[in-house]
């Protein structure tokens, strides 16, 4: 029977990693039990004995094939995270237009027409840079100080059109667009200034980009992969960072967020394991973002969780540590516990679309009251100003069929 695990040269193994079989020397004495984790001294201690090789849960700390300097050498394209720090203007909430309902649902109209340019757009940034053709971050900059346009007139927007579900294209297209578009709405709140937004943005955007190098039977498959299959998906960060560093205009904190946008504040996550002091900023941001988009959307394995789930997900997790709380804090400002762009049920027995957050009282959002005829009433009802209407019940993007009349749709 095979060992469990995948084979690793000893000299690859790294600090952090999982033996999945016992460790012994020459003379069978166990130098390292199942389920150790390597520690510095274990691994001299292994080099002392001589010790050729092992099997670990996790071979990614160094790219398949390669050995430990390729790893250093590719980890010296970007400096060190301690050195990367974001400063905050400390502008969080800084003031932002509030649109009238009429002007609020023109914009999200237009900025829906302008998120699938975005995509459409994006499709053939994404294919130049994987064939080397893209030479600038010139292109993913114009689509980005888009957003930020958007973002000026009223900053419940982009949450707003992450909301509306986009079909046609490949999965991978939409979810990078709207992660840049979440990712700056979160930016935002936390209160990074608008240069800080533009570099976020694009390393948001481009953070998946590595994806494409991965065989696409396995990007687009509609089962469950295997542990080989799993690694070579954790594999697409490293890819990104390869990509990026050609790249002219690329900044080591936009490759930051490629490297460790699937990193995990408790440690627990890809390509290197690292835990939240050594993450940088820009990619807690983008984690969070990724996450959510992630699990609203439907993908071939599986089918979409409603924006409620979601968020109600995420908070688990940052309770879990694995998410910074403070950005998730940020993040359910902006998106409120019903996320902009949801269906609820409300006591009256209306249905309702979220619209705006109320970020001092999260179950409680500013909401549109759709008709029998699916349009939605010309005003907005703010359940934080209406305490004797409660929220019972939560829907995805597209509301259930109602045919009666309530009180509040008579108002």
């Amino acid at each position: 029977m095979p060992p469990n695990g995948i084979k690793i040269a000893i000299a690859e193994l790294q600090p952090g990693q999982v033996l999945t079989t016992p460790l012994h020397d020459a003379e069978g004495l166990l130098l390292l039990a199942a389920g150790a984790i390597i520690r510095q001294d274990d691994l001299l201690l292994l080099a002392r004995r001589n010790i050729v090789c092992g099997y670990t849960n996790d071979p990614l700390s160094v790219p398949a094939g390669s050995p430990r300097e390729v790893r250093r050498e590719l980890e010296a394209k970007i400096p060190d995270p301690s050195v990367c720090v974001v400063p905050v203007s400390g502008q969080a909430g800084r003031p932002r237009p509030i649109l009238s309902p009429a002007d609020y649902r023109a914009e999200v109209s237009a900025g829906t027409d302008e998120c699938r340019k975005a995509i459409d757009s994006f499709q053939g940034i994404a294919s130049d840079i994987r064939c080397g053709k893209l030479r600038t971050a010139q292109a993913p900059e114009e689509l980005v100080r888009r957003f930020l346009g958007i973002l000026s007139k009223d900053r419940d927007l982009l949450p707003a059109i992450t909301g509306i579900r986009e079909a046609g294209e490949e999965y991978l297209f939409i979810h990078s667009i709207k992660v840049a578009m979440l990712s700056i709405t979160a930016g935002e709140a936390i209160g990074l200034s608008d240069s800080q937004l533009m570099e976020l943005g694009i390393g948001a955007m481009l953070m998946d980009i590595g994806m494409l190098k991965v065989p696409q039977d396995l990007r687009l498959a509609r089962r469950d992969l295997n542990t080989r299959e799993r690694f070579e998906i954790q594999r697409h960060p490293t890819y990104t960072l390869d990509m990026l560093e050609k790249m002219a205009g690329i900044t080591p904190s936009m490759m930051y967020v490629g490297y460790q946008s699937h990193e995990r504040s408790d440690g627990s996550g890809y390509p290197r394991k690292r835990s939240k002091m050594l993450m940088h900023t820009y990619a807690r941001i983008a984690a969070i973002a990724d996450t959510y988009m992630a699990m609203t959307s439907e993908r071939p394995h599986r089918p979409a969780f409603t924006p409620y789930e979601s968020m109600k997900t995420l908070l688990q997790l940052g309770a879990r540590d694995k998410f910074d709380r403070t950005i998730l804090r940020a993040f359910l400002d902006r998106l409120s516990m019903f996320p902009v762009g949801s269906h609820i049920g409300l006591s009256t027995g209306d249905i309702a679309r979220v619209v705006r957050p109320n970020a001092s009282a999260h179950t409680r959002p500013v909401v549109a009251i759709v008709l029998p005829d699916g349009t939605e009433q010309d005003r907005f009802v703010d359940l934080m100003r209406t305490p004797d209407i409660q929220v019972v019940n939560t829907f995805g993007s597209h509301p259930p069929i109602r045919n009666t009349p309530s009180i509040l749709q008579n108002a």
